[in-house]
């Protein structure tokens, strides 16, 4: 009979809580997601070219787990408080009808058990199904499908994620329980005392509001002005977005308190009722309206990142060279001998790129002024070459070579011109200056002769990955390259496999293969490997915690905002009884309801949105790069997407809480 009860009880508070459940098992699925990474194939990959990135990305989890943790624990604390208070009536009832205290907490301590535990089999079944789906994801979208997928369930993950949500809600319903059968039954059977909110003078609400909306002003304009990459600023941005915000409740509180009160006064029907459920439903809660918008905020943040590091990615690290050799003119020679190597070689020359011999500029004078007056981003500036550091040229003849073992052409420069090259993960922005520029004609004045550009811009990568770095190049026939060159000999050996070899086996294992002869004879190489596992590790790293924390995030302030309302909503539920003794119709009680919760929501995600659009402005033009293959209507379509997604989810919420709030109403 006690275990069919509390079978019962469980079933019912899925049924009453069903939105909260619901989040619970998302949240499941993201812990799994987190903990699980290390033994996802694109991880194994990752340990074999980036293994130092890697240790330092796996070290980092367990920090973000925890901190989700914490976050969680106190929602899970919140939704079972509300729960139990829900309740208390019952559990008086029980105690007055002989139930033992320990047979009441063993109850609740069950029926929590048991709803966990359902939540954590739906959890972990989706867990699973979502890694698989991102794991073959991650692998197609960066170009890696030959690397053989496997069916993976990290048991240390499934642990962790059980370990660490059980904690969580048996350890919240503890503390609870505890306290609550520990009270009398007296006090059980009858409603908690209504608590007393202080109310704030016009003067005060006033100042309030005033600072707050100066806080916020000052958070936006250090944000878009004064705010680069992870300057100290950022801690500023934190604190006058933080201040602003509660200041912003409390005093916009205030006032529609009043402003309520006042046009109440006259008020017909329900419209005073509704005056004073929002006076206490909004007003006096504008901390947690605050916690609420503030998380929110971070959700967008975090997924505005998520969206910027997945545009990087797909252009992080174009393939250009396979292999470049740092090694004398004789050891490339053995190399070009070397029947082992050869055979899968389709193409070995040197790459020629030096500094000019003696000064006298070789990018032109413009080209720079027009970067400086036309580049705004402040990112972008910040990545600008000094002009002495532009003095670079490469020759015709490699870089000729490069485009051939990429099956591309570089027009003849001849007597007359030259040709600009550019590092391919420049901002787009500098991209679009120099394209425009080069279009309207620019020339080069080289040991006083005019050179005119070609209009195209290169930015194949001149070596395999990135010991060797620049930004601007002038390419120059190879008669005014062995001019001005320094005579230092060329920076690497370069090595472009065969169509064959890489169509038969697939990239990553023709790279492994060649790689591995060139270790055993001890000949000092990088490899465009290297780049593959450099582009996949900011995938993992960038987007995936980013999407991670701005989801969960997301759904702990969504959740957040639907336990407060449902908790108000309980703590008045006796009102609507007195309205229905009084006549009032029922489907008016539901228009005063459902009017509520879009008021509540509406007021966390009004501001929410202005502060969003000033964080997703501070966050592309400071933090995200946009490279320069990336056009801004795709960054706009995936912004644009994202925005539409937190509207599904918002809606998703306030229908759940409309239909909880709903059958409540139905009950009374």
């Amino acid at each position: 009979m006690f275990f069919k009860q509390v079978r019962r009880n469980a079933m019912r508070d899925r049924k009453k809580n069903s939105l909260y459940f619901a989040s619970m098992t998302v949240a499941i699925i993201a812990f799994y997601t987190l903990l699980s990474l290390e033994s996802q194939d694109v991880m194994q990959f990752l340990h074999q070219v980036e293994s130092q990135a890697v240790s330092k990305l796996l070290a980092v989890i367990p920090v973000v787990y925890l901190i989700s943790l914490l976050f969680v624990f106190f929602l899970v604390f919140f939704a079972v408080k509300f729960d139990l208070m829900s309740r208390r009536r019952e559990f008086g009832l029980y105690l007055m009808l002989g139930m033992k205290r320990r047979r009441l907490f063993g109850m609740i301590f069950l029926e929590n058990l048991m709803n966990s535990t359902i939540s954590l089999i739906f959890g972990i079944t989706g867990a699973v199904f979502l890694t698989e789906l991102i794991s073959l994801a991650t692998v197609k979208l960066t170009g890696l499908g030959i690397i053989a997928h496997r069916f993976t369930i990290s048991f240390s993950a499934l642990l962790f994620t059980i370990f660490g949500y059980l904690f969580v809600s048996l350890f919240s319903t503890l503390v609870i329980c505890i306290r609550t059968s520990r009270t009398e039954p007296n006090e059980l059977l009858h409603a908690e005392k209504s608590r007393s909110f202080s109310t704030l003078t016009k003067k005060s609400s006033m100042f309030s509001l005033v600072v707050g909306i100066i806080c916020l002003l000052i958070a936006y304009g250090i944000g878009i002005f004064l705010f680069s990459e992870f300057q100290p600023s950022i801690f500023a941005i934190f604190f006058f977005g933080a201040v602003g915000t509660f200041l912003f409740y409390r005093g916009f509180g205030a006032i529609i308190e009043r402003r309520i009160l006042k046009s109440g006064e006259g008020g017909t029907g329900l419209s005073v009722f509704n005056s004073r459920q929002l006076q206490e439903q909004v007003t006096h809660r504008s901390s947690s309206l605050a916690v609420s918008s503030l998380l929110l905020l971070l959700a967008v943040s975090f997924l505005t990142v998520g969206i910027g590091n997945s545009l990087g990615t797909k252009k992080a690290n174009p393939r250009g060279v396979d292999f470049t050799l740092f090694c004398t003119a004789d050891e490339f020679n053995a190399v070009k001998n070397d029947s082992e190597i050869m055979s899968k070689v389709k193409l070995a020359y040197p790459m020629e790129l030096s500094r000019v011999r003696r000064e006298g500029s070789v990018l032109a004078p413009s080209i720079y002024t027009a970067l400086d007056e036309g580049v705004q981003n402040k990112n972008a500036r910040s990545s600008l070459p000094s002009f002495s550091e532009v003095e670079r040229i490469i020759s015709e003849s490699a870089f000729r070579s490069l485009q051939e073992g990429l099956g591309k052409t570089l027009p003849p420069l001849g007597d007359n011109k030259v040709a600009l090259y550019l590092r391919h993960d420049s901002v787009a922005e500098i991209h679009n200056v120099l394209n425009k520029l080069l279009k309207n004609g620019t020339r080069a004045t080289i040991d006083g002769k005019k050179y005119e550009f070609l209009p195209e811009i290169y930015t194949d990568n001149i070596v395999a990955d990135t010991a060797i770095s620049i930004y601007f190049a002038v390419i120059v026939p190879d008669e005014v390259y062995k001019r001005l060159e320094k005579g230092e000999g060329p920076v690497g050996y370069n090595l472009q496999l065969k169509d064959e070899e890489v169509e038969k086996e697939g990239l990553p294992p023709a790279l492994f293969a060649l790689q591995r002869i060139l270790r055993e004879k001890e000949i000092r190489h990088e490899s465009y490997i290297q780049g593959i596992g450099r582009s996949l590790f900011l995938a993992v790293s960038g987007a995936y915690l980013s999407f991670y924390l701005g989801f969960l995030f997301l759904i702990i302030a969504n959740t957040s905002l639907a336990v407060t309302f449902s908790i108000m909503h309980e703590e008045g539920k006796g009102r609507y009884k007195t309205l229905l003794m009084l006549g009032a119709k029922r489907s008016d009680i539901y228009a005063s309801a459902m009017s509520q919760i879009r008021h509540y929501f509406l007021l966390v995600l009004g501001l929410t949105a202005v502060s969003s659009i000033f964080a997703i402005i501070t966050l592309f033009f400071s933090m995200v790069r946009i490279p320069a293959g990336a056009s801004f209507a795709l960054v706009l379509g995936l912004s644009a997407g994202a925005f539409l997604l937190l509207i599904l989810i918002e809606v998703i919420y306030i229908g759940a809480v409309k239909k909880a709030i709903k059958k409540q109403i139905a009950a009374i």
